[in-house]
């Protein structure tokens, strides 16, 4: 503006602004409205009528004012669309110190044909009504439509994200909500719904009513102490302490920031970088909390503190139960249940199938062979940890025509098993994440498919199957499929043959039965002489002698 006014007070007034600034001086802001010599700021001021201080909880009514006071003089040329401004709110909250942000955003008009480019500018929840006025060595004055509202606490925030559903869930089933929306200070590391999906049988038990303090406890890993916004961090790794601790060892959250800006975060696991694709992505960041701020990540992350094994996920499941009693006979199921020692014992890779793939089988006759009941299970037992997955290609947006089957190229990795004579062969897609078939290497016509998978703390994991992996020494478990379709064709034509055969037979002996029939029909001419000869001769009429004629 061309007159600079000498005071924010001045130019309030001169904006009828009179409510905000009495709510200044009422709570002792006075200094904010007056000539300050070394600090400027740019004030956000709504009209009187939407200044409602009774609508403010009185424990925010200071936080609620100093939201629309930001800590320095911003020019509408300096405001960059979905930058976060540094207010004078926060302490409240956030912890001595902090300070809150606030989102803007910018918009740039359609240029007139005549005069300059206009911008549409946002704070927060509030327009700008017009451009802002400059008070020499005070600030900025930007004129707004309404009051500013401080960001929502965790409660509010949360359900209106709605790829945060399973996220939200497990918060208030662990009853944690309550305990992390109390904290000053926090950074919340939210997996989405797809986090939760890749963690297979893990996520059905940590939702399982028995383990609501497992859950609980991997929410606190997920919140760091402190306030944390992308420009928080610099390049590389550093490690941060959580809400999460056992023993009295604090579990740490490892953040690392590539000089593209990306953010990663890392729990226990992938140390070697063997499978990065359990470290996780931000995907979603900054979005502000009334005690801290939260990032959206695409990994479930796993304290160290945190052991489950192999039975405590099948078990989680109930869909393996008919596994967990074969491994129990066969004596192995120490192997799949090492609490104590679960981080320093021997990985191990389950191939589980099933209740339906162990329903196709004669349980009788593998429950009752003691032998045969051993090689079945250790079959079944990778000593090794679980397969890499693979990082998913990046997407460009458009959509593709599936692939055909026998256009695709798979990835193939064997592995022994506990089985002294077996190994097994896990296949994928070469553009597939997860491993999804598997097989007894040499006997390929057996083929399970992979129904989902868990990881367990030590780096072992489960894959269940949906068919039982049998040697073909072992166990008579029938034909494959291809087999039985080939015996079929066999059979049929079989009896096609057969028929064809039997048809041109009865036909042969229908002619013949025919042709004889009609030999027997005509007559028989040696037959027709002698009956000729044996016919009676009939008598002649006596002639007239010669003699009577000359008389």
């Amino acid at each position: 503006m061309d007159e600079r006014k000498k005071s924010f007070r001045q130019a309030l007034q001169d904006m009828n602004c009179t409510k905000f600034i009495q709510l200044f001086e009422d709570n002792g802001f006075s200094t904010y409205l007056d000539q300050h010599d070394n600090q400027q700021y740019t004030l956000l001021v709504p009209p009187d009528h939407t200044m409602d201080e009774s609508l403010i909880a009185k424990n925010e009514l200071k936080d609620w004012l100093m939201y629309h006071v930001l800590d320095k003089p911003y020019a509408e040329k300096e405001l960059v669309d979905n930058q976060l401004l540094m207010t004078e709110a926060g302490e409240t909250f956030l912890g001595k110190g902090a300070k809150q942000r606030l989102r803007v955003q910018v918009t740039n008009q359609d240029q007139l044909v005549i005069g300059p480019t206009k911008k549409s500018i946002q704070f927060g929840n509030t327009q700008t009504a017009s451009a802002p006025e400059y008070v020499d060595k005070q600030g900025y004055v930007y004129p707004v439509d309404e009051a500013l509202q401080l960001p929502g606490d965790l409660m509010h925030q949360l359900p209106t994200h709605l790829d945060l559903s399973t996220f939200v869930a497990s918060m208030f089933a662990s009853k944690t909500i309550d305990m992390i929306q109390l904290q000053r200070g926090i950074t919340l590391f939210a997996p989405t719904n797809a986090a939760f999906e890749r963690l297979g049988l893990v996520t059905k038990y940590f939702l399982h009513p028995k383990h609501k303090s497992e859950l609980a406890h991997l929410l606190r890993f997920h919140t760091v102490h402190g306030v944390y916004y992308q420009d928080s961090w610099t390049d590389g790794e550093q490690s941060l302490p959580t809400m999460s601790q056992r023993h009295g060892q604090i579990d740490q959250l490892h953040i690392n920031k590539t000089v593209d800006g990306s953010i990663y975060v890392r729990g226990h696991g992938a140390l070697d970088g063997n499978d990065a694709s359990v470290i996780a992505r931000v995907v979603a960041r900054e979005t502000l909390m009334r005690n801290g701020v939260m990032h959206r990540i695409d990994r479930v992350q796993m304290p160290k503190s945190l052991i489950f094994t192999h039975k405590d996920i099948l078990a989680a499941s109930g869909c393996c139960n008919g596994f967990l009693d074969v491994m129990e006979k066969a004596g192995l199921m120490p192997l799949l249940d090492r609490p104590t020692a679960s981080l320093d014992a021997k990985a191990y890779t389950v191939l589980a199938p099933n209740d339906r793939a162990f329903a196709k089988l004669n349980l009788t006759r593998l429950l009752q062979d003691t032998s045969l009941l051993e090689r079945v299970a250790r079959l079944h037992m990778i000593p090794a940890a679980m397969p890499a997955t693979r990082l998913p290609a990046p997407s460009d947006g458009h959509h593709h025509k599936k692939k055909k089957e026998a256009d695709k190229k798979h990835d193939s990795l064997v592995l022994p098993t506990m089985h002294d004579e077996h190994s097994v062969v896990l296949k994928r897609a070469d553009d597939a994440e997860y491993y999804d078939e598997v097989h007894v290497q040499g006997f390929s016509q057996d083929r399970a498919d992979v129904v989902t998978t868990g990881r367990v703390t030590n780096g072992g994991g489960v894959l269940v199957i949906d068919q039982v992996l049998l040697p073909e020494q072992d166990f008579d478990h029938g034909l494959p499929w291809w087999q039985v379709l080939l015996i079929a064709a066999l059979v049929l034509m079989f009896f096609a043959i057969l028929g064809a055969v039997a048809y041109y037979i009865w036909k042969r002996w229908q002619a013949y039965r025919d042709g004889y029939a009609r030999i027997e029909d005509q007559p028989n001419p040696d037959t027709v002489d002698e009956e000729a000869n044996h016919e009676p001769q009939q008598r002649q009429p006596p002639q007239d002698s010669d003699d009577d004629n000359i008389a």
